[in-house]
């Protein structure tokens, strides 16, 4: 710890151990700094398309390609918000990404949407898995509805686990989306 035996005067001076820490932390900041600003920007920029609920083409293909996944995931959903059906190509490539975060924000997105060519790709996500993506992917096709989304959410129910597994929180979703079908809904 860095401190003087002196309580009187503040730290005058500091030992070499502190010392290094300090230059490396001022030597790496200019590069973490750009690439902080580059985010900064991004981020705004599609805070402001959402607010405006304008889809930019450019923009989200910026911005879903970028390294950084919460500005994916920012993406993902302000192209959702955008309410523009132009999204959905982009949107489901961001389907396949390598953070789940993005994936399940791209399945939000897709829900917002209500467009009927995510429903394939939505219904494949669910058999990936039992995590976040997959359980928004269920609510996004719940949303979707009509026949296809219904049929996609009565697949999910109608898929048998293993004895004495008990059902996958998918299932649960699908359970507790099925409202969202109306007189089309796989559960009484």
């Amino acid at each position: 710890m860095c401190s003087t035996s002196s309580k009187r005067l503040p730290i005058r001076f500091a030992s070499r151990s502190c010392v290094l820490p300090l230059v490396l932390l001022l030597a790496a900041r200019p590069a973490a700094a750009q690439r902080d600003e580059g985010a900064v920007e991004a981020l705004a920029r599609l805070l402001g398309a959402a607010d405006a609920r304008a889809f930019d083409t450019g923009l989200a293909r910026s911005t879903l390609g970028a390294p950084d996944p919460f500005v994916r995931r920012q993406a993902a959903l302000a192209a959702g918000r955008g309410g523009d059906t132009a999204a959905v190509t982009p949107l489901l490539a961001a389907l396949r990404d390598s953070s789940a975060a993005v994936q399940a924000a791209a399945a939000f997105a897709l829900g917002l949407l209500k467009d009927g060519r995510a429903v394939a790709p939505l219904a494949a996500l669910t058999r990936t898995g039992d995590g976040a993506p997959q359980c928004e992917a269920v609510t996004a096709l719940a949303k979707i509805g009509g026949d296809e989304g219904a049929r996609a959410v009565a697949n999910l129910l109608a898929v048998k686990s293993a004895p004495g597994a008990g059902t996958s929180a998918v299932q649960r979703v699908a359970l507790l989306e099925a409202w969202r079908l109306g007189t089309r809904a796989p559960v009484a």
